[in-house]
């Protein structure tokens, strides 16, 4: 039997048991280890001090004492509830391949006793492999919160825009890559030879000398293999449905009842290979596992069955379930400290920012940057603006010009006189040469009546009057209801509604998390991408204020902020983010143009 026709052989003997485990697992997940997570969260925030987290006290909050804890417990927690997931996978396949059948009770308890001997000498670095080395190499064998890890888009941003950061991106992720497949049988090993991990990675290592690219390819293989399969039972399924729609064309309702029945049935197909992916990795490396051994004349583990049953459960059970509703209901009701409003009226219509103007074919914060985001139909043009030693406003997003000049120069120690004929345009095409730095003032003259501002003040520390200089121009050419004024600095937005309170303020911050509706001088929050949820736009709104998401350039990131409802996206592609959001409040006019299509 080779090694692929032994995988499928593991998954069939107890499909019914994985799957059932599998969305146990979930279960528990969702209704207990969640809430127990965002609780402990909030405890290190209350002990902190603080109300919110926000660039100016992220890593102030992580250098606590108490935060370092409760972190370390999180860790903990986060790989014990992983591994017990994974070992429960390996006996269970372990039982399939002794031709056994096994339980979903069984596989708790495997689980259970597999799982906690995390905590014995010389088993410390399973963490590391299963919280980092694993997720990074996108392995197929880790599900729940270890997969939804993802690195914020704006440090990929940043890591693709540095070619030397993107080349030790690339090595790192070749080395994770490698140790995962060195390290591949350890969790095997593991669990069921009963070793502690140093000696299960050892294991893993002999097992696998001279056999990465074979086992690597066989991996790979073995996943497109399933996903091929899975696409092609799927297109059977709507081809199926589809035969059923083309026989009910002639009436209206009943097309969009089998339409909701192809929703139907791949939400259903979905959900069953979210909840078999993990299985269907660990069960190829299982079969790997056992041809290693045979292949070496090794004797396999016997399988030594459990009499527990689920009977002897069902009181552990309703327990758990009566746990999980108490700690939900504290959850929502301390933990959260709000007042659920179900009626949430969310601004119907997203707006478009252009980041430094259209800066993918323009150079940024430039005149003919702006130019093209008015052409390209923007709502607002986002750009940064500096002050001069002179006072002058000027717009630039470094408080140094080498990046976009060359020249070695701080705005804030030389006038505006000396600095506004130095080529600023060049660095992005020689199209530019002739571009020069451009005031606030010029911008405004520019732009006003074609287009909204979202100007953000970047302060270097060694200004004098910056907000009322910015304000002041604002007043002068009468543009207050056709800007924001934005900063990362909340106290730069206290000196602005100061001097002007009908300013909409922006404050912007990377991190995102707790009561940031306190802040009384912000009217909008600008949030990194990553960070912006449901909840949390839902909470804003609820305040009358606004939230936008920044800086959006990658289409699914975009659908997600535009489906939660965020009411502007700040993007360097405003084209792209315009089409999805029509695509968006397009979508029962295209159903419908597809129904009178096949009609027809």
């Amino acid at each position: 039997m080779n090694k692929y026709t032994l995988a499928f052989r593991l998954l069939k003997k107890n499909y019914k048991t994985v799957l059932l485990f599998e969305l146990f697992y979930k279960l528990i997940g969702s209704t207990v280890f969640t809430p127990l997570l965002l609780g402990m969260l909030n405890l290190a925030l209350k002990l902190s001090g603080e109300q919110y987290l926000t660039n100016d006290n992220f890593f102030e909050f992580l250098r606590r004492p108490t935060t370092i804890g409760i972190s370390l417990i999180v860790l903990l927690a986060v790989t014990l509830f992983t591994l017990f997931e994974m070992t429960a996978l390996v006996q269970c396949f372990h039982a399939s391949f002794h031709n056994n059948k096994m339980t979903v009770a069984q596989m708790f308890q495997a689980g259970y006793r597999s799982a906690f001997r995390l905590f014995r000498r010389r088993n410390g670095l399973i963490v590391v492999f299963v919280l980092f080395i694993i997720p990074i190499t996108n392995f197929a064998i880790v599900s729940g919160y270890i997969s939804s890890i993802k690195i914020p888009e704006f440090i990929m941003d940043y890591i693709n825009n540095n070619r030397l950061l993107s080349v030790l991106f690339i090595l790192c992720m070749i080395l994770f890559a490698i140790i995962a497949l060195r390290w591949i049988f350890s969790i095997h090993a593991f669990t069921l030879e009963g070793c502690n991990y140093k000696k299960a990675r050892k294991e893993s290592l002999r097992m696998n000398k001279g056999r990465y690219i074979k086992h690597a390819i066989g991996l790979i293989v073995w996943n497109i293999s399933i996903t091929l399969i899975v696409l092609l039972f799927t297109s059977l399924s709507i081809g199926a449905v589809a035969l059923v729609i083309k026989s009910l064309t002639n009436s209206t309702i009943a097309y969009s009842m089998t339409l909701a029945i192809v929703a139907g049935v791949l939400l259903l197909l979905l959900i069953v290979f979210a909840n078999f992916s993990v299985a269907i990795s660990f069960a190829f490396i299982s079969a790997l596992y056992y041809k290693q051994k045979r292949y070496a004349g090794e004797e396999i583990p016997t399988y030594r069955s459990s009499d527990i049953t689920f009977h002897k459960l069902k009181k552990v059970l309703v327990f758990s379930v009566l746990v999980a509703a108490v700690i939900n209901v504290f959850y929502v009701s301390v933990v959260t400290n709000k007042n659920f409003d179900w009626n949430v009226q969310l601004f119907e219509h997203t707006q478009v920012s252009a980041h430094r103007g259209n800066s993918s074919i323009a150079p940024e914060n430039t005149m003919p940057a702006f130019q093209s985001a008015i052409e390209q139909r923007a709502d607002y043009i986002e750009l940064d603006v500096q002050q001069t030693k002179d006072g002058v406003i000027v717009v630039a997003h470094d408080s140094n010009l080498k990046r976009i000049s060359g020249k070695n120069i701080n705005i804030w120690e030389v006038t505006y006189d000396e600095i506004k004929d130095i080529d600023v345009g060049s660095w992005f095409h020689s199209d530019f040469s002739s571009v020069r730095l451009s005031t606030l003032e010029e911008v405004i003259k520019e732009t006003r009546g074609k287009i909204k501002l979202n100007i953000e003040l970047k302060p270097s520390g060694h200004e004098v009057d910056f907000e009322k200089n910015v304000v002041d121009l604002i007043k002068k050419y009468k543009v207050e209801g056709d800007c924001v004024v934005a900063s990362m600095s909340y106290d730069c937005l206290k000196q602005v509604k100061e001097y002007a309170p009908d300013i909409k303020t922006v404050y912007i911050t990377t991190v995102a998390y707790g009561s940031l509706l306190t802040m009384e001088y912000a009217d909008v929050y600008s949030i990194e991408a990553t960070f912006v949820t449901s909840k949390l736009v839902n909470d804003i709104h609820r305040q009358g204020k606004e939230i936008y998401a920044w800086t959006v350039n990658n289409e699914s990131s975009v659908q997600k902020v535009i489906d939660v409802g965020v009411d502007n996206v700040i993007t360097d592609n405003p084209v792209m983010v315009r089409e999805l959001i029509y695509s968006k409040s397009l979508n029962e006019n295209i159903v419908d143009f597809i129904y009178r299509l096949i009609n027809k």
